[in-house]
């Protein structure tokens, strides 16, 4: 598979494997993700806090997060 092929976030950022994008999850919540790997149109991701499993979502509905955000944000999210 071609690597080559740049794929952009909704910001039009550039998407990368092992980057960290946050994407609508479900009805009105977030869910922070790792970028696993890319096919020709789409991209696998995983959440990172571990609940489930990977998945394919178009690049367009992904933001690319620093990882100091998600940091702050798994040390201070709350429990459920």
């Amino acid at each position: 598979m071609d690597n080559k092929i740049a794929r952009k976030d909704f910001f039009n950022q550039p998407i990368n494997i092992d980057d960290l994008v946050v994407m609508a999850d479900k009805w009105k919540s977030f869910s922070v993700n790792k970028v696993l790997k890319f096919t020709p149109k789409m991209v696998r991701v995983e959440k990172v806090d571990g609940v489930g499993t990977s998945k394919l979502v178009y690049p367009d509905t992904c933001m690319v997060v620093d990882p100091k955000l998600v940091t702050f944000y798994m040390l201070t999210k709350k429990k459920k």
